[in-house]
């Protein structure tokens, strides 16, 4: 089931990690539940870290059932972000083509805890948008459904 907006944290300490990402720390006892704003900077971690000094994104995405790679760069992510189970979160995000200025992909990141820590799930990573026209659309548990060709 879909959750949004902030998400409770149970009996649990947070930390920055030396990688750049944001843990947690975790044990049988208690379960893990990341905050918008954890997600978030877990997200702009992982986008700071494949960002050129020129501030161009280069990031392989899923487009056209292939990985291609793009250069761009992050404008925003739109909230709320999104709980889709207790090991996956999801945001979705702007980015601008460096190359075709006037095109924005609204790219989805789906984002897993490995070791009490949020990290994207490059596998998952897809343009779900161009220019506002959507390619797909997901059900309640994530999966893609298609959209109707207009």
């Amino acid at each position: 089931m879909k959750r949004s907006g902030i998400f409770v944290v149970m009996c649990v300490s947070f930390f920055l990690g030396s990688n750049g990402f944001i843990g947690a720390t975790n044990s049988a006892a208690t379960t893990t539940i990341f905050t918008e704003n954890q997600i978030i900077l877990a997200l702009n971690a992982h986008v700071a870290s494949r960002t050129l000094k020129d501030g161009t994104l280069k990031l392989m995405v899923s487009h056209n059932n292939a990985k291609q790679q793009f250069q761009l760069a992050y404008e925003r992510v739109h909230l709320p972000v999104t709980q889709i189970d207790a090991q996956t979160y999801f945001a979705c995000t702007n980015l601008r083509d460096m190359n075709q200025n006037e095109t924005i992909y609204d790219v989805d990141f789906w984002l897993t805890v490995k070791d009490g820590k949020l990290v994207v799930d490059s596998k998952r990573t897809e343009i779900h948008k161009i220019n506002g026209k959507k390619l797909f659309d997901y059900n309640a548990d994530g999966s893609k459904i298609p959209v109707p060709l207009s």
